[in-house]
């Protein structure tokens, strides 16, 4: 539960409510639902801002946030579970692969014994290839606590081709291809103001990052700027060389009608 105090500004991290098992970096996205006036989601560092304005809520009741779903992302495909290997990804612990029901911890209900030696022969008419009463028909896996039951070595033995007959062994499996690659993330809203009469330096750099840490190729896609300020494609900067701008008094220098590409050099 997330809730917050009347009056009182705060911050949320979502973080502190989900983990990886593998221990990988997560991306948390407000997926749906919208925040109250006074509360703002921040995707950069993933916490729920409270600028303490009146809600409205009664004495000593909290302001609780809800109507709100959020997902978290490892950044690698879920791998399908064998019972002879482990998953090589698991997901986060806050969401169950999609389109999958979470079953219950005793996992998968195994068939009774009597279950299984009903679909043997009867005694008086043994098969050639009978199978023994523990072990199900071929082509079909018996569901148990601890994943899909192997058959037994007697059983295989039945199954096998005579020695004479060549069995053609299947093509190595192709190797996992590596985690998809990311986009750059920017500020949801950024702001570039400068302070009229003092000349200054701000880096866009800042208002945006790559969620593998990829190295930012940044340009300025389209937009010019005002007499004064000047972009640096070298280093990503924006520098007012201080002019007098006309703003009033006190009032900060905005940048605006600009618009900045931010390119990790991945596909």
């Amino acid at each position: 539960m997330i809730d917050f105090v009347e009056g009182v500004p705060a911050v949320i991290s979502v973080r502190e409510f989900v983990r990886d098992p593998d221990s990988d970096p997560l991306v948390i996205t407000l997926k749906s639902g919208a925040l109250l006036p006074g509360m703002t989601w921040n995707p950069t560092d993933y916490t729920i801002v409270y600028d303490g304005r009146p809600m409205g809520a009664s004495d000593g009741a909290p302001i609780e946030v809800t109507g709100l779903v959020f997902t978290a992302d490892d950044g690698r495909p879920a791998a399908t579970a064998q019972s002879s290997a482990p998953a090589e990804n698991a997901l986060p612990a806050s969401a169950p692969a999609p389109g999958m029901q979470v079953p219950s911890s005793s996992g998968p209900t195994a068939l009774p014994m009597s279950a299984i030696a009903a679909t043997t022969p009867p005694p008086s008419a043994p098969a050639e290839n009978a199978l023994p009463a523990s072990a199900p028909a071929p082509g079909m896996q018996v569901p148990s606590s601890s994943g899909p039951s192997a058959l037994p070595l007697s059983a295989i033995a039945a199954t096998a081709p005579p020695p004479s007959a060549s069995t053609v062994q299947p093509p190595p499996a192709a190797p996992s291809a590596g985690p998809p690659n990311r986009d750059p993330i920017w500020d949801s809203a950024p702001t570039i103001v400068f302070v009229e009469g003092v000349a200054a330096v701000v880096s866009v750099r800042d208002y945006v990052r790559d969620p593998d840490s990829d190295p930012l190729v940044i340009t300025l896609k389209s937009g010019e700027l005002v007499p004064g300020l000047t972009w640096n494609p070298t280093d990503y900067t924006i520098v007012y060389d201080g002019r007098p701008m006309g703003a009033r008094d006190d009032a900060p220098i905005e940048v605006t009608g600009v618009i900045f590409d931010a390119d990790n050099g991945k596909p």
